[in-house]
């Protein structure tokens, strides 16, 4: 610990500081402000008995940390590795029928709902997907047709790009798109 923190730490004086300053002990701000101000009036000599007793504790923590042994639990956690490099001819996965209803109305969406094209993506994705909520099953179909379609076109070109690639493209994360 700094001298300071000593200081202030010892005998209550974060309490005593507190009632000087008419503070109930809960605005630690306005504590901290006083108590920076009270420390900072204090001469070199008043403030020397603290600075011994912080060199001291410097010197406890280093002996201390020499034979100090980190628990398993302790311990950060390991990173994942980094991803390898996407193959470029890998085939792209295939749309969702969302993502079809999208394409279909966002032109429309960016003029009429967002008022022009400087929209945000974001605000024009809410007001795509509050239309796509009232989209009712009759509506969706069509999408939904498409979005089928396009998956067993992403199957079959995966087929074939895993039987021309050897089936390793060292890109381990078809489980975690396929589950968005």
């Amino acid at each position: 610990m700094s001298a300071y923190f000593i200081w202030l730490n010892e005998a209550g004086r974060k309490d005593i500081i507190a009632k000087q300053f008419g503070g109930s002990g809960k605005d630690v701000a306005a504590i901290a402000k006083a108590a920076g101000v009270a420390w900072g009036a204090m001469s070199d000599a008043d403030k020397k008995q603290w600075n011994e007793k912080a060199e001291k504790d410097k010197i406890r923590h280093a002996n201390e940390m020499k034979t100090y042994v980190p628990s398993e639990s302790s311990e950060p956690k390991k990173k994942k590795g980094k991803k390898g490099k996407k193959d470029p001819n890998k085939p792209k996965r295939g749309l969702s029928a969302y993502f079809f209803f999208g394409k279909d109305v966002r032109a429309d969406v960016i003029k009429n709902e967002c008022k022009g094209d400087g929209s945000k993506v974001t605000e024009v994705m809410k007001a795509i997907g509050v239309r796509w909520g009232k989209v009712d099953a009759k509506g969706r179909e069509k999408y939904e047709k498409l979005a089928e379609a396009d998956k067993e076109r992403y199957a079959k070109e995966m087929a074939e790009y895993k039987k021309n690639s050897g089936g390793d493209d060292g890109d381990d994360d078809d489980d975690e798109e396929d589950e968005e």
